[in-house]
């Protein structure tokens, strides 16, 4: 990212085809801060249970995961304004990118988009298993806990006969 803004510094906006790229850096920003925000809030979690550091340490990586994906959603929030600002004053023509003409990647990328459809497939098949058989919405967690209330309950009916 601090090449791209560097380029950007030095040199003009990028042509006309491709000025949709000045979006790119949206993406790592917001993921990112996310992941930031997320590994803080696990260690304030994690680290008072496993007693190797500082008891205080798990707040500590909280609070600076809070702090760098504020600034992180800071940073998005100005480029989406450079970023709209700079297509917002030209057109600009749709296109569908470059292509890379590469045996290897188009090999890579068949494979993975088959790759996603073939799960796509399996999980709306074990959904629409799960809908015809009732099973949508049972939680399998909850399952030992209903069979011993069932046991229990049957042991007091016997007890009461």
């Amino acid at each position: 990212m601090v090449i791209y803004f560097h380029r950007l510094a030095i040199h003009n906006l990028p042509s006309q085809e491709v000025i949709v790229s000045v979006f790119l850096p949206l993406g790592p920003m917001g993921q990112g801060g996310y992941a930031v925000l997320k590994l803080g809030i696990q260690a304030s979690k994690t680290f008072p249970d496993t007693k190797a550091l500082h008891p205080v340490a798990g707040e500590v990586l909280y609070v600076l995961g809070w702090m760098t994906a504020i600034t992180l959603w800071g940073f998005g929030l100005v480029w989406l304004f450079f970023a709209v600002a700079s297509i917002s004053r030209n057109k600009f023509p749709f296109n569908m990118g470059q292509e890379l003409p590469s045996a290897f990647f188009r090999i890579l990328g068949t494979i993975l988009g088959i790759s996603v459809v073939l799960l796509w497939v399996l999980v709306a098949v074990g959904t629409m298993k799960n809908i015809i058989y009732a099973n949508m919405f049972e939680a399998p967690c909850l399952r030992d806990i209903e069979k011993k209330a069932c046991a229990a309950s049957r042991g007091m009916q016997h007890q009461d006969a």
